[in-house]
C-alpha cells in the first residue's frame, strides 16, 4: 500500500486480521448503541455463535 506522498507500507497477516476483528467490533458498539437509543435489543456481540442462533 502506498500513501499519498508515495511512501510504501507494508503489513504482516496478524496485523491486517487483527484490523479486521477490532473494526467489526468497534461497528457492533456503535450498532448497539444506536439500538438501545431507539429502545431496541443490542446487537450481539459473540463472534462465534452470533450467526447460528438467534440471541
Amino acid at each position: 500500500m502506498r500513501s499519498k506522498s508515495g511512501n510504501l507500507f507494508s503489513f504482516t497477516y496478524e496485523r491486517i486480521i487483527r484490523h479486521i476483528i477490532t473494526h467489526e467490533i468497534h461497528h457492533i458498539g456503535q450498532l448497539s448503541v444506536w439500538l438501545r437509543e431507539i429502545g431496541l435489543k443490542p446487537v450481539s456481540s459473540d463472534l462465534l455463535i452470533r450467526d447460528y442462533i438467534r440471541i
